[in-house]
């Protein structure tokens, strides 16, 4: 079965609001909620950051203003990408719970901060 136009832009848009979930879960949480997904972190300026934070940690070094380096910088880029969360909402609820977390790759962090944004839209 061939993707048409509209699923190929409705799937560029899950994916840009997967994107600012994780953003917004970094944020939040900090390296913990850092993918190890080099490209992505590459695109968000944070690969340095993230390699640094493994490099300390592994020699056990003080990590704690790389942290809050991690959550400014993954909060301004969050704030970079416009989304109110409609597709993966949308997504959340017809193919159901398990699914949709399966798409934030299956991540506590992200599922969270997910169910957290949809609270702050409800009316």
């Amino acid at each position: 079965m061939e993707m048409t136009e509209h699923d190929e832009k409705k799937t560029q848009q899950m994916n840009k609001e997967k994107e600012k979930i994780i953003l917004l879960s970094m944020a939040r949480y900090g390296y913990a909620a850092m993918p190890q997904d080099y490209n992505f972190l590459r695109r968000h300026s944070l690969l340095n950051i993230y390699l640094e934070i493994v490099d300390r940690s592994i020699k056990g070094g003080d990590i704690r203003l790389l942290e809050k380096s991690v959550k400014s910088d993954a909060s301004l880029h969050a704030a970079s990408i416009q989304s109110d969360f409609a597709c993966l909402k949308e997504y959340k609820l017809s193919a159901g719970n398990k699914q949709a977390k399966l798409f934030l790759d299956d991540n506590n962090f992200y599922w969270r901060t997910f169910l957290s944004e949809l609270k702050k839209k409800m009316p």
